[in-house]
């Protein structure tokens, strides 16, 4: 589950913190009260938990030269390489 604890800003104002971990994710958010970041804490794990399950399930999947393709195109174009190497990543190797 997640933890909720007070900390407090500028030595003055108090905020609860909602953190939680689930299978190696992490994630917490600020909230005003301690019901809400026991509330934020609950909605936390269930993204989480979503999450996990996404990525359990992406495992699982084949991959494909295609996706391999296509994955290092866009890795290109994220570099800023020429449109012509970018063609040719996309293109079906031949032989």
């Amino acid at each position: 589950m997640g933890a909720c604890r007070g900390i407090y800003y500028n030595k003055r104002r108090k905020r609860w913190i909602a953190q939680v971990q689930f299978e190696g994710l992490r994630d917490s958010r600020s909230c005003a009260t301690k019901a809400e970041a026991r509330t934020a804490a609950a909605d936390i794990l269930k993204a989480l938990q979503k999450q996990a399950k996404a990525d359990a399930e992406a495992a699982d999947r084949p991959v494909n030269l295609r996706l391999i393709c296509e994955a290092y195109a866009l890795d290109l174009e994220a570099r800023g390489k020429s449109p012509d190497s970018i063609a040719r990543a996309r293109t079906r190797p031949s032989g």
